[in-house]
Parts: structure tokens; C-alpha cells; sequence
């Protein structure tokens, strides 16, 4: 089927679709639902506000480093291990709806626990606090898999990337304007008790999420037969990175990527101690970050859908190199020098863009039975360098410097965007993969 067939097949069934507005409803409820999420998030981002957390509370780099770890542990380890049951489960959204709770559970779980201790720091927080945290993105590994798989049935291949703009711009917008109205209070005092309403906060919001989730419309998935699921996942994940070059190659692209996120957590440490900055200067990177997660996806959404996620990755990974370049020549500037860190942070808010367009890419690429293993798989190559490498950077970065480690990156950032001009188009001509057919999936 050529390019312009396949997109004329999605049109018409689009429009059957809509004459029965469940798509139109589901479209909404998903915008919706991650305009929540994202501002729940805003209130525990990893590269500025959980970092600086567990610096105050007490611990170095090599503990900041243990917070992408996690991060990644939680988003590849279970969707591999749970992704052939997932593919099982006949409605995906009730996953969704257990997942986003739980997540919404962990938080409100620390809420109860600065309450409890009242401005008290003991030894065993900060370890109490990382343990929360990985059960935190255990879920969100199980969620963020759910939530692409429902992508792939519930939203058609043309209009994801619409999706992901309506809904990153908007809910930046919302998202920046409770930061600045209410998480700028919270940070001033600078003794941490109010930390217990941030946690608050993250954590009803994404309960909320959950409630929303309830409502999609899904019609359920047909019974498949029993396998070995943890064999037969490990199996399928050595089988996809074994007979698909293509995807081969995007592996190393997501590996190089996974290497930046090992940087996430020390860019808020490397501007304030520098600069001697106090937790309230927190708040404006945050919202620089968020409001450039809605800029990029404007443009990025556009060329994702009218031109392809190829391309989409490319301009990602060019760009994330700016972000530790610009920080290394404007540190060098002293004090003077803080309103260039809001372009540093603003840059960083590719980074849940750049992962949306791995996730869009790979679920061109792969048919729709195989779509949840080629998800976890890309999940595990992008988490490798950041649980075997994130401790050692936070180390190192105590040890030599931040400066040394972020030239490193770049040059790992800079062979990954090269890299990228091998990936196929899958746009191109009868490689285009059929989406699956959001008509019949969504009726319940």
C-alpha cells in the first residue's frame, strides 16, 4: 500500500469514527488526562525539584546519581518482565487506572511521612526516600507502556502527534502557573516542612489522572494463548534486537540519549553551588523547563506528523546538546549569568518530548502484536547506561568535576544524532504500518 493510500485509509476511518464521536471522546479524555499528569509531575521533576530534595535532606552526587537509575530501573525492568501480560490484559485502560493510582499513592505515602517527622532530617530518610521513589517509577513503567499501547489503539498514526502538542502546550501552561503560584510559597521557607504539600499535591493529581482514566472508551483485546510470559519476553526482546537492523540502530541512538539522562539530576547543583543559590531559585528553571516542553512539541508535534518521528528524533538529539554546552560556557560568567540558565533548563524540557518520539517512531516501525516487546525493549536500551552509569557519574562529578562529565555526554549526544540519519522512514512508500483500527477498538 503506498504512503498517500494508507493515509487516505486513515482519513475514512477517522471520519467514521468521529460520526460516532468515541474517538473524538477519547482523543479529549487523553489530552486531558496528561495535561493532569503533567501537572502533578511539574511538583516532583527529577532533573530540578527531587535532586534538590534529596540534597537537602542530606546526601552528594553519588545519591543524586541513585535518582535516574531508578527512574530508568522502573520504566524498562518491569515492561519487559510484564510486557507480554500486558499485551494479554483485554482492557488496557484499567491497567492505566492502577498504575497512575499507585504513582498517586507513593506521594501522598511521603506526604504522611514529612507530617509525621515535622522538620526532622534523620540518617534514614534519604534512603526511605529513595526506596519510595523506585516503587514510584516501577509504576510509571507499567503506566508509560499502557499509556503508548492505548496510543496505538485508541489514536490514529496521524494524530499523535497532535495529541502530544495539545497536550504538552496546555498543560505546561497550567502547570507553569501553579508552580509559580503556589510552589514558590512552598520552597521560601527553606526548612522543608512544606515540602509535605508538594507531595500533596503530585500525588492527588495523579490519583485524579487515574479517575480520568476510568473514563475512556475501549473495546477489549481478544484472548491469547498461554505462554511462558517472563521466558517468552526476554526471548522476543533478544529475537526484535536480533532480526531488526533498523531498529538496531535506534537501540544505540536511545543508548546515547539514556547517557544524557545521567546529567538530569546534577544541573540544578552544578548552577547553585556555582552560584550560591538558595531553593527558591528553583521555581523559575522549572518553569523555564516546562514552558520548553510546550515550545518543542509545537514544532516537534508538527514535523512528527506531517514529515515523520524520524526527523523528529534528529532535531531532539541535535538540540539536547546545547543544553550541557550552554552550561559549561555560561558558568563562566558568575552571577550575572542566571537568566542564561533559564535557556539551559528551557532546553530540558525536550527530554519528555525526546522520549514521546522514540516511542511514536517505534511504534511505526513495529506491527501492532509486536508493538508492546518493541516498546520495552527500547525502554531497556534507553535504561542500560543509566543504571550501570549514573552512580559512577554522580561519583566522578565529586570526584572531578561536573565540567569534565558534561563534555563527555555531548560527544556521546553528538555520535548518537549522527546516527540517526541511518534510520529507515517508515513513511515511506509500503513501509508505512497500519494503525490499529481505532473504530473497532474503541467501541465497547
Amino acid at each position: 500500500m503506498s504512503n498517500l493510500q494508507a493515509l487516505e485509509n486513515d482519513v475514512d476511518q477517522r471520519n467514521s469514527v468521529d460520526d460516532s464521536g468515541i474517538a473524538a471522546k477519547n482523543f479529549v479524555l487523553l489530552v486531558i488526562y496528561n495535561i493532569v499528569l503533567r501537572v502533578g509531575w511539574i511538583f516532583k521533576t527529577e532533573s530540578i525539584i527531587m535532586p534538590a530534595i534529596l540534597d537537602f535532606i542530606g546526601g552528594g552526587g553519588w545519591l543524586r546519581g541513585c535518582l535516574p537509575m531508578l527512574n530508568r530501573l522502573g520504566q524498562s525492568i518491569p515492561p519487559i518482565l510484564m510486557s507480554e501480560w500486558v499485551r494479554r490484559v483485554a482492557f488496557k485502560k484499567r491497567l492505566l487506572v492502577a498504575s497512575a493510582f499507585l504513582m498517586g499513592v507513593s506521594f501522598l505515602f511521603l506526604a504522611l511521612v514529612w507530617f509525621l517527622l515535622a522538620g526532622e532530617s534523620p540518617n534514614w530518610l534519604p534512603y526511605l526516600f529513595l526506596t519510595v521513589y523506585g516503587f514510584f517509577f516501577f509504576c510509571v513503567g507499567v503506566h508509560n507502556l499502557t499509556l503508548s499501547l492505548l496510543y496505538g489503539k485508541l489514536v490514529f498514526v496521524t494524530s499523535r502527534g497532535r495529541l502530544m502538542l495539545i497536550a504538552t502546550t496546555i498543560g505546561s501552561l497550567v502547570a507553569v502557573l501553579c508552580a509559580w503560584f503556589l510552589m514558590r510559597g512552598w520552597l521560601a521557607d527553606g526548612d522543608g516542612r512544606n515540602f509535605l504539600w508538594m507531595f500533596m499535591f503530585t500525588g492527588l493529581a495523579f490519583v485524579l489522572a487515574a479517575s480520568l482514566a476510568m473514563l475512556l472508551t475501549e473495546q477489549p483485546d481478544d484472548a491469547l494463548p498461554d505462554r511462558n510470559v517472563a521466558v517468552g519476553n526476554l526471548q522476543s526482546l533478544l529475537n526484535v534486537i536480533a532480526s531488526d537492523s533498523n531498529f538496531r540502530r535506534l537501540a544505540v541512538i536511545a543508548g546515547c540519549y539514556g547517557v544524557s539522562i545521567t546529567l538530569v539530576p546534577h544541573y540544578q547543583a552544578y548552577v547553585r553551588q556555582n552560584l550560591g543559590l538558595q531553593m527558591d531559585a528553583l521555581v523559575p528553571w522549572l518553569i523555564a523547563q516546562n514552558i520548553g516542553a510546550a515550545a518543542f512539541s509545537i514544532p516537534l508535534g508538527q514535523i512528527a506528523d506531517r514529515l515523520g518521528n524520524r526527523l523528529a528524533i534528529k532535531v531532539t538529539m541535535l538540540l539536547l546538546c546545547a543544553a550541557p554546552a550552554l552550561t559549561i560556557v555560561w558558568l563562566q560568567f558568575g552571577e550575572g549569568s542566571q537568566v542564561g540558565f533559564l535557556v539551559v533548563f528551557f532546553l530540558l524540557g525536550l527530554t519528555p518530548v525526546t522520549m514521546r518520539t522514540f516511542s511514536n517512531y517505534t511504534l511505526e516501525i513495529a506491527d501492532a502484536q509486536k508493538q508492546p516487546i518493541y516498546l520495552s525493549t527500547l525502554g531497556a536500551c534507553m535504561a542500560l547506561p543509566v543504571v550501570f552509569l549514573s552512580t559512577l557519574v554522580g561519583a566522578l562529578i565529586d570526584r572531578i568535576g561536573f565540567a569534565p562529565m558534561f563534555l563527555l555526554v555531548i560527544a556521546v549526544l553528538f555520535i548518537g544524532w549522527s546516527l540517526t540519519f541511518g534510520l529507515d522512514e517508515p513513511r515511506a512508500g509500503d513501509q508505512l504500518k497500519p494503525n490499529s483500527d481505532p473504530q473497532s477498538a474503541a467501541k465497547n
